[in-house]
């Protein structure tokens, strides 16, 4: 989720940047005076996807440019470097950059978001808190502290500061209404979560994602029913997605639809064979049936899916608790 919603916020900063190298005057509605931009070439380069063209044609400019543009560049520079997953590369960037630039809030932005995808969320907060000293009212960094302290499991506070970003946004981010939703429901705050999830489906009510989390939301609360529905419809605008699929099929188990569940598990391994919670959930569902033997193939390879460590554990916990096999 954090990502996803710093991948936004970059494409976000990338087109609002990009109008200052359109030629029919937009430039002069940046700074001042109609010129060419000189960061056009490498911003082209970046939008088609040329990280390390791109990278190249404005690191050998920044000598030459001014302020304002000296800003822009490092910035791309820096977001070049994540798209091609030189992190160490962006990092370097983006602290010299922030050095240079104190006051910055994009280059502030990449920073903190930068230093969470590495683990290192100690030292985004101290970002995002500098973020906020400057601007109080900056969505983004009230996000990113609200992603630090979620990563942490201070859920209450950070449940405030997604709150706060979102009374002061104009833009419908559905990831930021359910990364708040989450919180709530984490905490247990299941009357709250609900509401936030009612305007999060208002937006888009056949996103595969904002589906689950209402699903998940109506599983705890008891409603199984209507987690079922929920979950069902987001399986069917999201036919691949093995997270909801695998998901809806224990869920299904549970309520004693076992082989409608176990149909799912299998539908899964036929495309996938090696699916870790395709096996265990084929497992699980064979024990439930009786067929202990049938059940212990499944289990067994899901136990050795080094991928998955916590899947393979609570298959080797289930395979210790089954009776020994028949001869």
């Amino acid at each position: 989720m954090i990502f996803q919603r710093s991948t936004k916020i970059r494409v976000l900063c990338f087109l609002l940047l990009a109008i200052a190298v359109c030629p029919a005057g937009a430039s002069f509605l940046f700074w001042g005076k109609d010129k060419e931009d000189p960061l056009a070439k490498g911003m082209a380069l970046y939008g088609e996807g040329h990280y390390a063209q791109a990278e190249s044609e404005l690191s050998g400019k920044l000598a030459s440019l001014d302020t304002q543009d000296k800003k822009r560049a490092y910035w791309f520079i820096g977001s070049c470097y994540e798209q091609e997953g030189k992190l160490d590369h962006a990092l370097s960037d983006y602290q010299l950059a922030v050095q240079i630039y104190p006051r910055d809030m994009q280059l502030l932005l990449a920073l903190g978001r930068l230093y969470l995808r590495i683990g290192l969320p100690d030292r985004a907060a101290k970002i995002f808190s500098t973020m906020l000293a400057i601007e109080p009212d900056s969505f983004e960094a009230h996000i990113g502290i609200a992603d630090v302290y979620a990563g942490e499991g201070f859920l209450s506070k950070a449940a405030e500061h997604y709150k706060t970003a979102l009374d002061s946004m104009t833009v419908r981010d559905l990831s930021v209404w359910r990364a708040y939703a989450s919180t709530l429901l984490e905490s247990r705050h299941y009357a709250q979560a609900r509401e936030v999830m009612t305007h999060v489906l208002s937006i888009n009510p056949d996103d595969p994602d904002s589906l689950l989390l209402s699903a998940r939301l109506y599983y705890e609360m008891g409603l199984h029913e209507s987690a079922l529905e929920t979950i069902g419809r987001a399986a069917a605008r999201a036919p691949k997605r093995n997270d909801i699929v695998l998901r809806r099929a224990l869920w299904l188990i549970s309520a004693g639809e076992t082989d409608h569940g176990l149909g799912i598990a299998f539908g899964v391994l036929e495309r996938e064979p090696q699916e870790p919670l395709a096996l265990f959930t084929a497992g699980l569902a064979l024990i439930k049936k009786g067929e202990a033997d049938h059940a212990r193939q499944y289990l067994e390879r899901a136990a050795a899916q080094e991928s998955a460590p916590f899947i393979a554990k609570a298959a080797a916990g289930l395979l210790g608790a089954m009776p020994a096999p028949s001869k």
